[in-house]
């Protein structure tokens, strides 16, 4: 990792490793948005709502053409106070909540939107669940952003992290007993911070 080579030795082995692995077309596609951004506007004022993608060459490059990162607060809220009328503002690739698309297009800022699609047909997914009075189960870390701005396109919804939470969601919805306040207590404890107020598991 740390030789200017990219290779790895190990048991008289040579590994030779690439130094960039490529991005998806998505990602592709937002940095160019946003690259493109910075060049059509280069007198004004640039923002984002988060890390364009999580690779910090590519956001490192965004701080030195002046974009401004606006920055996560320890409950996960983001401060747009200094994002001023006329600025331009991109979303990232993981997209943006509902309330801080809202909150920007009250403010009259241009917005440059590098949501994947890939996002964006999730988000049209649970939309039809909402529509259809279902509820979504979102695979991801709660507090991450496209976790976060998936859930905030739902009504009903429970994020699971990995294949055992899965499991435990699913046998608790096949084989709980609704009558069971204790089971059903704890189990909306340990989900409390990765589901909709109104969630019921029964």
């Amino acid at each position: 990792k740390d030789d200017p080579n990219y290779m790895l030795e190990k048991d008289g082995v040579e590994f030779y490793l690439a130094k960039d692995h490529g991005f998806c077309w998505g990602v592709e596609r937002s940095i160019n948005l946003a690259y493109s951004a910075v060049e059509t506007f280069p007198d004004a004022q640039l923002h984002i709502t988060n890390e364009l993608i999580h690779n910090p060459m590519v956001n490192d490059k965004l701080h030195t053409k002046n974009v401004n990162f606006i920055e996560k607060d320890e409950n996960n809220s983001k401060d747009f106070s200094q994002i001023d009328e006329g600025d331009i503002v991109m979303l990232p690739a993981f997209g943006a909540t509902l309330d801080e698309m809202k909150e920007l297009d009250s403010k009259n800022v241009k917005i440059v939107d590098t949501t994947c699609p890939w996002v964006a047909k999730v988000w049209n997914t649970v939309h039809t669940h909402q529509v259809r009075g279902l509820t979504s189960v979102i695979h991801g870390k709660y507090a991450h952003e496209e976790t976060m701005a998936t859930k905030s396109m739902c009504e009903t919804y429970i994020c699971v992290k990995d294949v055992k939470e899965a499991e435990y969601v699913a046998n608790f919805i096949l084989s709980a007993d609704e009558d069971d306040e204790e089971a059903t207590a704890e189990f909306m404890a340990k989900f409390s911070k990765a589901c909709s107020s109104h969630f019921n598991p029964h």
